[in-house]
Formats: structure tokens, C-alpha cells, sequence
């Protein structure tokens, strides 16, 4: 049966959506377009209720996996990380008559490739929405965030879209501790002032204007979802190499961009983060020497806290990682995995619980 036919059958017996109806709640952030609604960051999706037995969404993409939960059990994953313009893709089918709750989730990163959701076929009739979680967390970060190697277990693998997995990240699953919901803005690799190659441009702070990963996307209406509080990773890219970043210019640079979050999102709680894989034995300067990278972004992130205090900041509070370790294991490329993020993302919910008083 081609695709064509199938959305044309399903089109009689039930109802076609258009990702922006009332009816469907789309996860994270998202790029309205004349093609529907686009999306790139880690953990962005839909969730919809429906009355019936299946539930389809016609979308193109250019590389993604993506996570589904039928009735809050996991599902099996759907692989569309070959390109395709218009795919009607089955979320869920031969379900039991009744009211049903299908999501899914986009595991991998933005530079892995973006979807767009064009349509939403169900061969019944739409139900009520879940109520949205308690307490919403906007995570701004890296490859630690992004879930960049979690299922692997070989430290010398390298990059794979398949063993990377936004849910099995630190900030997931804090998140669900707390019953919230949460947005993610993450891409490998970046920094906050330099990312890891280097280079200046589309570090995290731009890429937090952004709808979207598209070069040509609209800015990001902020008022479309306000968070309760907003925790940032950065720094494990800025100090990567030698020589280290200049203390002040990078203190200076984290203050601008707290000031972007105030001024885009209100004076809502921040939570610095260090991430895991920081070391004070790498990287090595010119002579093979370590380099206290770990204990130099602790103290920085303890300046930028207090001053950011002093400024009239909400609260601006500081968590340190515990560091990944041999007797956890690592995923590829040294990166956390599931049990390191699984660590952090205790901490950081017993953290909000502490300081936020959640």
C-alpha cells in the first residue's frame, strides 16, 4: 500500500491535524513554518490523546531517531536518520479501543538532523491532553546534555547517532524526578565563548536565540514557555584544549549571557553546572603538564554566581558534578554513560529540591 493510499484511508475513518491544533501539545522548542512545525533539539516531539487504534504523523526529516511512549511504555524506536520529504510514520496501531496518550521524542541532536511534523492522522477521535508536568526546566549545554555516546560502552568509540539518547541523559531524568517538563537547547562540541575546535561562532549563547537549528529559522518566541528554573553546562568545551581561556574575559562572558537569560526569561532561578567530564589532568600544555581545568571552572562558576548575586539575580546557584570514574565506565569518547548521567541527574533534582525548595 503506498503512503499516499494509507493517509487517505486513515483520513476517512478519523482526523487529520495539523501540528499546530489545539489538540496536539508539541515538546519543546519548534520553528512554525509553511511546511508545519519543525524541529531540531534534543528531547523536542509531540504528545497527543486520542479515542481509537492508531495514531500516525506525516513528517519529513533529515536525520533523526526518535523515541515513542504509548500510554507512558516505552515503544520501539523509529529510524529515520535516512533523509525523506513526506513519510507517514506509524507512532501507534492495533491499539485496544479506548483513550490512548502517544508521544514521542526526537533522542538524537540537532546536527544529526532536523523533522518537520506536517500532520497528525488518528483514526478516531482527539481526548483531553495530560496536564503538563509540575515544574519546567530549560537546559541550555553540550554533548554531556545531548546524550552524546550514553549507550555506548567502548571510551575509544567515536560519534554515533545510535548510541546517543537525549532520555537516558542527567537532565531527563532529573526532570521526571520532579514530575516537570523541560526544553533543551544542546549541541556537541559548543561552548560558551569557544567552542571545541576553536572556533567563536554559533556558540551556546547564539544558538539559545533559536528556534531551530535551520540557518533561516525566525528568533525564538521566549513567552511561548516560561521555565521555572534554568540550568546551564558549559565550560567542559571552553577548556578542552590549551591554553586555557582567559579567567576574566570567560567570567565576563558567562555574566552576558546570564543577563540574556534574565532578559529573555525573567529573573527565574539559574543553576550553573560543571560538566562530568572535566579533568585537572587534561588537557596538557606545551610541555605535557596537566591543567587544572576542573578546579579552574569550579572557582569561575563560584565568581559568576556571587556576582550575578550581587546584580539582583534571583538565585544563581552552583552544582559540581561528580566526575565520571572507571568503576561507573564510560560511553564513546569518554563521555557519561548511563549510570554517570543517571549520578548527575539525581544530583541536580536533590539540588533543585534543596535550593529552589521543589
Amino acid at each position: 500500500m503506498s503512503i499516499g493510499f494509507a493517509l487517505a484511508a486513515l483520513a476517512i475513518a478519523g482526523a487529520e491535524l495539523s501540528p499546530f491544533d489545539p489538540s496536539v501539545r508539541l515538546l519543546g522548542r519548534f520553528d512554525s513554518t509553511a511546511r508545519g512545525a519543525e524541529i531540531s533539539w534534543s528531547g523536542t516531539g509531540m504528545q497527543i490523546a486520542f479515542e481509537g487504534k492508531s495514531c500516525h504523523v506525516r513528517m519529513g526529516s533529515t536525520g533523526a531517531i526518535v523515541g515513542v511512549r504509548v500510554d507512558a511504555v516505552p515503544a520501539k524506536d523509529i529510524d529515520l536518520l535516512a533523509p525523506t520529504e513526506d513519510t507517514l510514520v506509524a507512532l501507534a496501531a492495533n491499539l485496544a479501543a479506548g483513550r490512548h496518550v502517544v508521544e514521542f521524542v526526537k533522542k538524537t541532536e540537532a546536527q544529526v538532523g532536523s523533522m518537520v511534523i506536517k500532520e497528525v492522522v488518528l483514526d478516531g477521535k482527539t481526548s483531553t491532553l495530560p496536564r503538563p508536568g509540575r515544574r519546567r526546566i530549560e537546559f541550555v549545554g553540550n554533548s554531556i546534555t545531548c546524550g552524546y555516546g550514553v549507550l555506548d560502552s567502548v571510551k575509544e568509540h567515536g560519534f554515533s547517532p545510535r548510541t546517543q539518547d537525549f532520555t537516558k541523559t542527567y537532565a531527563w531524568h532529573a526532570t521526571e524526578n520532579l514530575g516537570g517538563e523541560l526544553q533543551a537547547v544542546c549541541w556537541s562540541g559548543k561552548g560558551l565563548a569557544r567552542n571545541y575546535d576553536g572556533s567563536t561562532g554559533q556558540i551556546l549563547p547564539d544558538l539559545y536565540a533559536k528556534p531551530s537549528a535551520s540557518a533561516d529559522s525566525k528568533p525564538w518566541k521566549f513567552s511561548r514557555w516560561k521555565p521555572d528554573a534554568v540550568v546551564v553546562d558549559a565550560g567542559q568545551n571552553d577548556f578542552a584544549k590549551a591554553p586555557l581561556p582567559d579567567s576574566v574575559k570567560w567570567e565576563n562572558a558567562w555574566m552576558e549571557f546570564l543577563e540574556t537569560i534574565r532578559k529573555t526569561r525573567g529573573n527565574v532561578p539559574v543553576v550553573l553546572v560543571d560538566g562530568p567530564m572535566l579533568s585537572d589532568y587534561w588537557p596538557l600544555d606545551a610541555s605535557g603538564k596537566p591543567l587544572p581545568a576542573l578546579t579552574k571552572v569550579r572557582r569561575h562558576l563560584r565568581n559568576v554566581a556571587a556576582v550575578a548575586m550581587s546584580r539582583g539575580f534571583a538565585s544563581v546557584s552552583v552544582l559540581d558534578f561528580t566526575p565520571n570514574s572507571p568503576d561507573r565506565g564510560y560511553g564513546a569518547d569518554w563521555h557519561p554513560n548511563r549510570a554517570q548521567q543517571f549520578l548527575n541527574g539525581q544530583e541536580l533534582s536533590d539540588h533543585l529540591k534543596k535550593t529552589l525548595g521543589w
